[in-house]
């Protein structure tokens, strides 16, 4: 603790089963850490103020895997996304949607590359 706050290297437990351990500043998870919902849910990466925020990996229960950029709790920039089935989406990301330039390849080997909006691929 620096000024009553937390600062540094440390772990931090929840009633409902999340953890956290990692960096913090000024109270709040702040630089590298691990979060750890109680429903299996795992994000490992940067922080900023509270939030994912820059380079991490959040992995579901049930096996899907997303890697890359995060601003502000949300996937922007460019990432990819593990399908627990063996599909996977590499490309743009916008506000945690597939939203820009990319390429989602399905395990049969179908591949829709192009523009994506909102989740969707979009024909020219």
């Amino acid at each position: 603790y620096s000024n009553g706050a937390r600062t540094g290297k440390g772990k931090l437990m929840f009633a409902n089963g999340d953890a956290y351990e990692g960096d913090f500043e000024n109270g709040e998870r702040s630089g590298k850490g691990r979060f750890a919902w109680a429903n299996g849910e795992v994000y490992e990466g940067d922080f900023s103020k509270g939030n994912p925020d820059g380079y991490g990996r959040y992995t579901w229960p049930g096996g899907n895997v997303y890697e890359g950029p995060f601003v502000n709790n949300a996937r922007t920039g460019k990432g990819r996304f593990m399908f627990a089935s063996g599909d996977f989406y590499e490309g743009d990301w916008a506000n945690g949607k597939m939203h820009g330039m990319g390429a989602l390849r399905y395990a049969n080997g179908v591949v829709n590359a192009g523009r994506f909006e909102n989740n969707e691929f979009k024909l020219f």
